[in-house]
């Protein structure tokens, strides 16, 4: 088992998830998704790293130089609703928006 994962077989799959199996199309355009979110995960994994860089040369403050502008801005942050008393009584599920579908592309 290659990188210590347990590699699954495509019928597995296809039973466990209820899969269609796809054609030579469908597969040369789900490889090249999948390469296109390797890519990105390790962009978005550099990118924060020069960022961090950048806000470690600022000493935490604006900066500007060579045509580039870094500025920091703050924004409020996510209300913790679990820990609001008049709201443990209140079932909030009736507020809840309609579902939605998310999908992933993961290679076995």
């Amino acid at each position: 088992m290659p990188g210590g994962k347990a590699m699954l077989s495509n019928g597995l799959v296809t039973k466990l998830y209820n899969c269609t199996p796809q054609d030579k199309e469908w597969i040369t355009i789900a490889q090249e998704a999948f390469e296109i979110q390797q890519q990105r995960k390790y962009y978005a994994t550099k990118e924060k790293q020069l960022l961090d860089n950048l806000k470690a040369l600022a000493d935490h403050k604006n900066a500007v130089g060579g045509g580039y502008l870094f500025v920091g801005t703050e924004r409020k942050g996510t209300v913790n609703y679990s820990v609001i008393p008049e709201l443990q009584t209140i079932d909030l599920e009736e507020y809840r928006k309609e579902p939605v579908v998310c999908w992933k592309l993961s290679k076995i």
